[in-house]
């Protein structure tokens, strides 16, 4: 339980507000981690290929 805490006060301090900088800016690109790996890998390569026009 401890190093959860350490590592999820570090991901609040360290990892949010580059979060928060990139959401801000309308740059953030979402992705579900959840499916597949090639499904993953699909919804990234089509989300950065709309990232081009």
């Amino acid at each position: 339980p401890e190093k959860l805490k350490v590592r999820m006060t570090e991901y609040e301090e360290r990892t949010m507000p580059v979060l928060d900088y990139f959401n801000q800016r309308n740059i953030l690109i979402k992705v579900d981690g959840m499916p597949a790996q090639e499904i993953v890998f699909e919804d990234i390569l089509l989300k950065l290929e709309g990232l081009e026009k």
